[in-house]
């Protein structure tokens, strides 16, 4: 699942891309920046997506931590850049997009284990078998 969200991220920034590049004034681009600033911004985030696609977990810790952090500085960047309305509101969705997908990424779960796995230790429940709390 990760991989495919990564591959539809890269998919829509792709397209983007391509589209503010080649027809700047096609009605698909209209909620998009056709500036080669943004272009050079989604492509630098295409590249980081591709590492990602193309890396299996663990990924090296010096990898995750740049990502990491590029991820946490794009999400909160982009939204803010889109609440204040200083970019279009496509930009703003799909580099938010990107930045989620690529944190969740580099969090590296182990899929559905990760999320069934118990929170506290199996030892908690036999040192608290025959613990009653009773209100008062």
């Amino acid at each position: 699942m990760n991989k495919f969200m990564l591959f539809i991220t890269f998919v829509s920034l792709g397209f983007l891309t391509v589209l503010s590049t080649i027809d700047p004034n096609s009605s698909a681009v209209w909620l998009a920046s056709p500036d080669q600033s943004f272009d050079i911004l989604r492509s630098g985030v295409m590249v980081v997506l591709l590492v990602l696609m193309f890396t299996n977990p663990p990924r090296n810790v010096v990898l995750r931590t740049i990502v990491g952090i590029s991820a946490i500085a794009l999400t909160s960047w982009s939204g803010y850049m889109a609440y204040e309305s200083a970019i279009q509101i496509l930009d703003g969705l799909v580099l938010l997009a990107a930045g989620i997908t690529s944190l969740v990424a580099v969090l590296e779960f182990e899929g559905e284990d990760a999320f069934s796995k118990p929170i506290v230790s199996p030892n908690y429940k036999k040192s608290h078998k025959n613990k009653h709390v009773h209100a008062a």
